[in-house]
């Protein structure tokens, strides 16, 4: 049996400027004219139409909340800070519109009494514009998901930094397992630590130790967050013994850019670096950051957000948790440029990224 991948619950309208959207709009389709008849029926506006008006709302505000509890709050990334407005939004939406619509109505009753718009107080209006002002930016759709899917693209951009660095003065890239002297194998997202300004992680690991020896269990709990796309959700960036995956591995295998036990020089790379992928956004792997484990290209797993053998993994060379168009993942090319695979892309152009010297056809992707 396999399982989807980003499971199912990850596409449902989970981001905090749709659920803004739904609620609005719910409410204003909704819950206004509800309340607006209410308080025509009941005029001038009595206890009654107060109370029924409030227990519509709560009716309807209620499993909107649990709904936002259950299924949106644990998919969505804690470290945005809108999310902090999830709980609280609601809460405010019960005693803002219910003054909203007490000036809705106060407006209706001197315009019809006086028939002149001008002696109308200016508070209503205030309040009706203010209101609408307000949620005005809840209307926009899923744009909060650009800037994620930018920042993981730029956070790749600077893993690829050191590369390049390193191409240029060798003339060829590293492995990615280094091998110190005398020394347990070592990551390369360990070893890169001090060019992404995190030495003092760096110098917490224990080389002397496995990656997966007690003593680096601490540094493997530590969030590196330039391994971790922000658009993964907080209940999957961690394994049952708190240490935190990757979201980019290294490509090896014979024909791509990390061949086992050693560094690919410059002028194999007869495809072109720009043509070749180096790091793959690969989130449903379930990689930790320390591990000695990449992926291996074959021919199974050229795909994007290919199902998995079990909830919330992966087997193919790409796998994230974008939505924006269709679906996808980042890719960082040999050459230090980082482009987005849309799910769509032909499997003949995965196929040629993954290869330096295939001789393959790459194209406009």
């Amino acid at each position: 049996m396999t399982y989807p991948f980003p499971p199912p619950e990850w596409f449902q309208p989970g981001a905090i400027s749709y659920l803004c959207l739904l609620i609005c709009k719910w409410l204003i389709l909704v819950c206004v004219p509800t309340s607006v008849v209410l308080f025509w029926i009941f005029k001038p506006p009595s206890i009654l139409a107060w109370v029924l008006a409030e227990i519509f709302w709560v009716a309807t505000l209620l499993p909107l909340m649990w709904w936002c509890s259950q299924v949106i709050r644990p998919s969505f990334p804690v470290d945005v800070p809108e999310t902090f407005l999830l709980p609280v939004l609601p809460v405010l939406l019960l005693f803002a519109f219910p003054s909203t619509l007490a000036g809705i109505n106060e407006l209706m009753r001197q315009c019809k009494a006086s028939q002149d718009y001008q002696k109308v107080p200016t508070w209503e209006c205030s309040v009706i514009f203010g209101a609408f002002i307000l949620f005005l930016p809840f209307f926009a759709d899923d744009g909060r998901r650009v800037p994620l899917q930018s920042l993981c693209k730029f956070q790749l951009r600077t893993i690829g930094v050191p590369f390049q660095n390193f191409s240029e003065m060798h003339g060829r890239f590293p492995d990615s397992t280094l091998l110190p002297d005398g020394l347990p194998p070592l990551s390369w997202r360990v070893e890169i630590l001090p060019f992404l300004d995190r030495s003092d992680i760096y110098n917490a690991y224990n080389q002397k130790s496995g990656w997966n020896a007690g003593s680096n269990t601490p540094v493997a709990q530590f969030n590196v967050k330039d391994y971790t796309c922000p658009a993964v959700p907080v209940a999957e960036r961690q394994d049952p013994y708190g240490r935190f995956y990757t979201s980019y591995v290294a490509l090896n295998g014979a024909d791509a850019a990390f061949p086992a036990g050693r560094g690919r020089p410059l002028e194999e790379f007869s495809d072109g670096r720009s043509n070749t992928a180096l790091i793959s956004e690969a989130c449903g792997q379930k990689i930790v950051w320390t591990e000695l484990r990449d992926v291996m290209v074959s021919a199974e797993n050229i795909g994007i957000n290919l199902s998995g053998e079990k909830p919330g993994q992966s087997t193919g060379l790409w796998s994230s948790y974008h939505r924006r168009q269709g679906g996808g993942a980042n890719v960082l090319l040999a050459d230090g440029s980082v482009r987005f695979l849309n799910a769509m892309t032909d499997a003949k152009v995965l196929r040629a990224l993954t290869t330096v010297g295939g001789k393959e056809q790459v194209g406009d992707f």
